[in-house]
């Protein structure tokens, strides 16, 4: 543990209080997730799960916490992997995290994540805000973050307000969704709760879903891994669809402090016209709202769809049959997320990254 004490800086908040800067890299503390949870807002991929789950992809682990009086008050989950003999690649992944939203924190944390990546020889490190955070937007460049060439995931979500009736959430989806989930309760699809022992034919509906779509699956030692590594704290909540006896489709969910994330949906391809993945959604958003949630994140969408909705345009004509047109029918207001940054330690290298692109394995 290294540990450094800062006095109040200047900035608009300037003040007496000191803060201590440690380092962490033990894979499960107990007291940063016991800190992330208590906040409001979702923190999953800061969680000490999070940090479980990238080790198997090789991904070491580090927190860089600040404190005060003993209580913890902000702090990062930085993620990194020595990708060559000269350095190593780092990622912070929708933090820093915040107890108030302090300048004075802000700048005493983000250079003790610079001091831990030049330290520990990290060539380029990536950092994605949290979604609810544009303030890092302004601090970032100060500090040598560049708004980064790679792109990581999607720009944009689509949040789910809870703290309406169910009712007026159903009115506010297009006519078409509320159409379609009238089908699939008149089709007689059943929607249960899953467990362990569904998790291998999940995973089938994992693989059937990457071929159809042609993206890279995971491991399923992931979802097993994420499956126990969540379920202890209740984090985690599987639902499966059937019909006429058959499994076809599924939806993973992560539920954190106020918000419940639609992780990753699958489905076989088969029935579509009994509409699965819309009774699915329908039922994860009741679970979630009688759960006493505040907020149903859909996980992502293309930007290009998010900025027409912001726009008052129609979303570009290539997207109107993609997930980004699905998600968007349930309603719910769009989000842009912050930007990905990076701060490349060596100069001469900075030319390099600006010339390649990336493909990180790590779970997001």
């Amino acid at each position: 543990m290294i540990s450094v004490d800062y006095p109040g800086c200047g900035s608009n908040h300037s003040s007496n209080i000191n803060y201590k800067v440690h380092t962490s890299e033990v894979i499960l503390d107990y007291r940063w997730d016991k800190f992330i949870t208590g906040l409001s807002g979702d923190y999953h991929t800061q969680a000490c799960s999070w940090a479980k789950m990238n080790d198997l992809l090789g991904w070491k682990t580090a927190r860089i916490i600040v404190e005060h009086n003993g209580e913890i008050v902000g702090g990062a989950q930085v993620f990194f992997k020595r990708i060559s003999s000269s350095g190593a690649l780092g990622y912070v992944l929708r933090g820093p995290v915040l107890l108030k939203n302090n300048q004075e924190l802000r700048a005493i944390l983000l250079n003790g994540i610079s001091s831990f990546a030049m330290n520990n020889n990290i060539s380029i490190l990536f950092l994605q805000p949290p979604k609810d955070a544009l303030c890092w937007v302004d601090e970032l460049p100060e500090l040598g973050f560049h708004q980064s060439k790679t792109t990581m995931g999607l720009g944009a979500t689509v949040i789910i307000s809870l703290v309406h009736d169910i009712d007026d959430i159903l009115m506010r989806m297009s006519s078409g969704t509320r159409y379609n989930i009238r089908i699939c309760q008149q089709k007689g699809i059943i929607i249960r709760e899953g467990t362990t022992r569904d998790l291998h034919t999940y995973y089938d509906l994992v693989l059937s879903t990457a071929r159809r779509q042609n993206f890279e699956a995971l491991p399923e030692e992931f979802f097993s891994v994420l499956w126990a590594s969540l379920t202890e704290e209740k984090h985690v909540k599987l639902f499966i669809a059937e019909y006429k006896g058959r499994t076809i489709a599924g939806q993973l969910l992560v539920a954190f402090g106020d918000t419940v994330v639609n992780k990753l949906s699958v489905w076989s391809g088969e029935h579509g016209d009994v509409k699965p993945n819309e009774a699915l959604l329908w039922h994860s958003i009741c679970w979630s709202k009688a759960q006493g949630y505040r907020f149903f994140d859909l996980e992502g969408i293309e930007s290009d769809a998010a900025e027409s909705v912001l726009n008052g345009k129609p979303i570009p004509d290539h997207l109107r049959q993609s997930l980004s047109s699905f998600k968007l029918g349930f309603g719910g207001y769009v989000m842009l997320l912050p930007a990905l940054y990076d701060h490349v330690y060596d100069p001469r290298l900075r030319g390099f990254y600006d010339n390649i692109s990336f493909s990180v394995n790590m779970l997001v």
